[in-house]
């Protein structure tokens, strides 16, 4: 399966890079992470070295969520006290959605 390289959300397109290294997720270089979206660059970086094509989806699928609650301007979800949790939740059950419609598979690994 071939990961996408730009992705259009409620008419902005976001450009997706894939990195080797989890400090370069980060646009500031100072924490590793595993996802990051920009908004101002509408950029989405994902960590993907030597990860199953699921889990590079599992955290695309995780920044989608926090594009679509910016575009759709529903910002009282990303002030929650629990706002990572509730969209950490979301990811999984759209992950888990994708798996068993075929869309994504376990055995891939990542290109």
């Amino acid at each position: 399966m071939k990961l996408p390289k730009e992705i259009d959300i409620l008419s902005t397109k976001y450009k997706i890079e894939y990195l080797d290294n989890t400090l370069d997720v980060d646009p500031d270089h100072r924490e590793p992470m595993f996802g990051n979206i920009d908004f101002w660059s509408r950029t989405i970086r994902i960590y993907k070295k030597d990860l199953q094509t699921v889990d590079v989806f599992k955290t695309l699928i995780h920044e989608i969520i926090h594009a679509v609650i910016e575009a759709a301007r529903i910002s009282e979800i990303s002030e929650l006290e629990k706002y990572e949790d509730i969209t950490d939740l979301l990811t999984v059950l759209l992950t888990d959605t994708f798996l068993r419609n075929k869309f994504i598979k376990l055995e891939e690994r990542s290109r």
